[in-house]
C-alpha cells in the first residue's frame, strides 16, 4: 500500500466490477412513519462530528471562494484542521411550519396572493425572480389542501431528499396527509422513490407550475446544500456500525465531472481492496444506477467511499459512524455540502482536488 492514491497518473487496463454483479434488498420498514413526534431528533446542540481532513489545494480554494462563508471556513481550517469549522453552519431546527389561504403557488416555491403579488418564497435555494407566468392563464387547477415542498432545485439529487423530504420533520402530527396534495418541484421517479421510502403517500403529488390552493402548508425546508441536522437525522437511514461493513466504493462519473485521471485511481483504490481480505470492491457507476433504496443499501454497508464531488454522495445519509469518504473535486470549484453532512454523521472525511497528489494511506488505517 506504499504508494496508493500517490502517484495518480499511473494507468491500468484492469477491468472492475459493476453494480449489476451485487443483488441486495434493502429493509426500511422500521423507517417507514414519519417519526413526526420523535423529539429525540430536535434540539440537537452539539455535534460529536466526524474528522475532517481538506488538502492545502482545497484549502486555498476555500480561502479564494467567492462565498465569504468558505472564505472564513478555510481560514479557520488552516489554523484548527478540524471539522468543528463547519459548527457555525449548524443552527437549531425551529421546525416552522407557515399557513397561507387563498393563494397561488408556483413550481418555484412562490406563494402569491389573490393579485398575484409575491407574498413568500419557499426553500433554501432562493430566486427571487418573478417566474412566469404571473399573468393568471385562463384554466388553472384548484386545490383545498396543499403541502409544498417545491423550491429552486428542489427536485434534484441532493436537494430533494435533503432540504424538500427532509421538510415533513415540521409538519405536525395532527395534519393527516390523507386529504392533503403534496406539491413538488417535479414529480419525477427519483421523487416518488425517496417518498415511498419514508411512507409518504405518492399518490397525491402534484407538480403544477402554477395552481391555486385554498389553503397552503409551507413547512421549513434545510438551507441551500445545509439541511439541519435534525432533518438528516429524522431521514432515520443511518445504520449502525458492523463487522459486515466491508464495501470499498468507487463512485465512477462517465457523464458529467469526470475524473481526467480516473482509471488510474479507480484502479489503485481496488488494489486496496483487494490487499485485504476483509475488504470486497464495489463500483457505483451512473452507467449502472441501482434503485435508491439500493443504492441506500449498498452504502450503508461501506466501509470506504471514494467519489468525485456529486449528488450520488447523498446516499451518505445512511453510512455508519466512523465509515471513511475520500471526496474529489474539479478544478478550483469547491463545495463543502458533503463534508458538512459527514461531520454531521460522524464520517472521516478527506477532500482532495481530482489530479492532486497526497498520500493518505495513514489515514484510511
Amino acid at each position: 500500500m506504499g504508494t496508493f492514491l500517490y502517484f495518480w497518473k499511473v494507468r491500468s487496463k484492469g477491468k472492475a466490477r459493476l453494480c449489476s454483479e451485487i443483488t441486495i434488498h434493502l429493509v426500511l420498514s422500521k423507517y417507514q412513519k414519519y417519526f413526526f413526534d420523535n423529539t429525540a431528533y430536535f434540539n440537537i446542540k452539539r455535534m460529536d462530528g466526524g474528522n475532517v481532513f481538506l488538502s492545502d489545494r482545497v484549502i486555498e480554494s476555500l480561502k479564494t471562494n467567492n462565498r465569504p462563508s468558505y472564505r472564513n471556513m478555510g481560514s479557520e481550517y488552516e489554523k484548527t484542521k478540524s471539522g468543528a469549522v463547519f459548527d457555525a453552519t449548524i443552527t437549531p431546527y425551529g421546525r416552522s411550519f407557515k399557513n397561507f389561504n387563498s393563494c397561488y403557488l408556483t413550481c418555484d416555491g412562490h406563494v402569491l396572493d389573490g393579485g398575484y403579488n409575491l407574498v413568500y418564497v419557499n426553500g433554501g435555494c432562493k430566486t427571487f425572480n418573478p417566474p412566469p407566468p404571473y399573468d393568471k392563464p385562463a384554466v388553472i387547477n384548484h386545490y383545498n389542501k396543499v403541502v409544498t415542498v417545491a423550491a429552486m432545485w428542489s427536485s434534484g439529487i441532493f436537494h430533494f431528499p435533503m432540504e424538500s423530504l427532509s421538510a415533513f420533520a415540521a409538519v405536525p402530527p395532527s395534519l393527516d396527509l390523507d386529504g392533503v396534495f403534496i406539491h413538488v418541484g417535479e414529480g419525477t421517479d427519483y421523487v416518488k422513490e425517496w417518498m415511498e421510502i419514508k411512507g409518504i403517500p405518492t399518490d397525491k403529488i402534484i407538480s403544477d407550475k402554477l395552481c391555486s390552493v385554498g389553503t397552503l402548508y409551507v413547512p421549513q425546508m434545510g438551507g441551500c446544500g445545509n439541511p439541519f441536522p435534525e432533518q438528516i437525522k429524522w431521514l432515520g437511514l443511518q445504520r449502525e456500525p458492523s463487522s459486515g461493513n466491508n464495501l470499498v466504493i468507487y463512485a465512477e462519473r462517465t457523464k458529467t465531472r469526470i475524473m481526467p485521471n480516473n482509471e488510474s485511481v479507480k484502479q489503485q483504490v481496488k488494489a486496496f481492496s483487494d490487499s485485504r481480505e476483509d475488504l470486497e470492491f464495489y463500483l457505483h457507476t451512473d452507467a449502472c444506477m441501482p434503485s435508491v433504496k439500493d443504492q441506500l443499501e449498498i452504502f450503508g454497508k461501506a466501509r470506504y467511499i471514494f467519489a468525485p464531488h456529486g449528488a450520488g454522495l447523498v446516499n451518505l445519509v445512511a453510512c455508519s459512524r466512523g465509515t471513511k469518504v475520500v471526496e474529489y473535486f474539479q478544478d478550483d470549484s469547491v463545495n463543502m455540502c458533503y463534508a458538512r453532512m459527514c461531520y454531521i454523521l460522524g464520517l472521516d472525511y478527506a477532500g482532495l482536488k481530482m489530479e492532486e497528489s497526497v498520500n493518505i494511506k495513514n489515514w484510511l488505517v
